[in-house]
């Protein structure tokens, strides 16, 4: 009776919702913020002083001409191409591959699993968040994000997604390269020693050696980036070189 009273009297004191963490105020920072905060503590607060290049190269954080770090809507460093810089035939190609690539983003997220696809519409945030982009936090996909890998593989052993493979394979390549830089600049940094465990744990915090997720693979700039970097950008070198 007495511990019946004694809940009676307490189950509205603010002291009831100790230990329910959903109940716990948490500050809104809006995605700009959060890129703010991510992008000067490792450039700049934490004393790492890691270059702001391989920064991007991992997340969707961008820092400005003006010297501020903004939430791009786009992974990777990926930014839209001036197309009046490009030939009719590099425009023609780029045009295919937007279309290739689509269709076969389209078969692989037809062979998922439903399990692996409602996880994926849960992880799916439409607004872009700071460094993760339009990956919703919070949620748990370690076995999926398994699984997933495993279907990306088979699907890039399969001819008829050979721009699908290359342009993972490319964006894979570009992330751990980013990836590397930072942790590399970090753990030298034997005055941040107490930041190394983070700067090891953020390779699987951010998924740096799995394949992309499909709203990823679907980004046009992120398309876009890819071609510059591998058509492009080698066709005018070599033509400055000839």
């Amino acid at each position: 009776m007495l511990v019946l009273f004694a809940w009676l009297v307490s189950r509205n004191a603010p002291s009831s919702t100790t230990g329910l963490t959903d109940r716990l105020p948490i500050p809104a920072v809006s995605a700009n913020d959060g890129c703010a905060n991510f992008g000067t503590y490792w450039t700049e607060t934490s004393g790492a002083g890691i270059d702001p290049a391989p920064l991007e190269m991992f997340t969707n954080c961008r820092l400005t001409d003006d010297g501020e770090w903004v939430a791009a809507g786009s992974m990777y460093g990926g930014e839209p191409i001036d197309r009046s810089s490009l030939t009719a035939d590099q425009i023609a190609q780029l045009d295919a591959l937007h279309v290739a690539i689509a269709e076969q983003v389209d078969r692989l997220e037809a062979t998922l699993p439903n399990s692996v696809d409602k996880t994926f519409d849960q992880l799916y945030s439409a607004e872009p968040n700071a460094v993760v982009g339009n990956f919703r936090e919070g949620i748990s996909w370690g076995s999926y994000r398994t699984r997933y890998a495993r279907i990306v593989n088979a699907a890039m052993l399969d001819p008829d997604n050979a721009e699908l493979a290359d342009f993972i394979g490319w964006t894979m390549a570009r992330k751990i390269r980013g990836y590397a830089d930072f942790r590399r600049a970090c753990l030298a940094n034997a005055d941040v020693e107490m930041l190394h465990g983070a700067c090891r744990g953020m390779e699987d915090n951010l998924s740096i050696r799995y394949a992309p997720l499909p709203w990823v693979l679907r980004d046009p700039d992120l398309i876009d980036t890819w071609f510059y970097e591998t058509v492009v950008k080698p066709a005018a070198e070599a033509e400055e070189s000839a």
